[in-house]
């Protein structure tokens, strides 16, 4: 039989492996807390990146759109009836512009013009252009008659349009008129970010 002192001891051991087991469960606790938290905070970091890297991707498309404008500002006015593919120019809403194409298509390779981004902050970037005229009929002059195409200003017969500035369907566009032109640009960023950017010019 244990006397008073043994029983004490006897206690005091078996409280001692109940704390060992608590304190085992709160560092359990306190590590999967601190593991979420971790986490939490590079998700908030990774996805802070990504919206940083998707505005640049798409700050770098007004490089296309301003090469797209340029390349229209020198471009003879003869000769944008007819498509010049090489040139990113095609005379007609071309259908086949979909964003929703895979941005490593052909389509993109095979008629976009790539734009030179050297000496820019977005030297790593691919930056590709390309210019629709928005007529229905390809390689047709726009005043011929059975061509159709978005234009500015007064409808023909003098008689004013819904808005200042409003688009236009009429056949064919007076010479007071001018016809809307469609840039689209496509922007490969980093991390495969993708950024389509589109303006119409006249």
């Amino acid at each position: 039989m244990l006397n008073a002192t043994q029983r004490g001891f006897a206690r005091l051991h078996r409280q001692r492996g109940v704390v060992l087991f608590i304190a085992l469960i709160v560092l359990v606790v306190m590590s999967l807390a601190g593991i979420a938290l971790m986490r939490s905070v590079g998700t908030g970091v990774l996805i802070a990146g990504n919206l940083g890297v998707k505005q640049a991707t798409t700050s770098a498309g007004d490089l296309g759109v301003e090469a797209g404008r340029d390349w229209l500002v020198k471009a003879d006015p003869s000769a944008l009836a007819n498509d010049a593919v090489a040139s990113g120019y095609i005379s007609y809403w071309q259908l086949e512009v979909d964003p929703s194409n895979p941005p490593n298509s052909s389509w993109w390779k095979d008629n976009a013009v790539l734009v030179n981004v050297a000496g820019t902050p977005y030297k790593d970037y691919d930056v590709r252009y390309v210019v629709h005229r928005m007529c229905k009929v390809k390689n047709m002059s726009v005043n011929d008659s059975t061509q159709s195409c978005v234009v500015t200003g007064a409808l023909q017969g003098g008689s004013q349009g819904p808005s200042m500035g409003g688009l236009d369907y009429q056949r064919p566009p007076s010479t007071s008129q001018q016809v809307y032109y469609r840039v689209t640009v496509r922007v490969l960023g980093p991390k495969s970010t993708v950024s389509y950017v589109q303006t119409l010019l006249y």
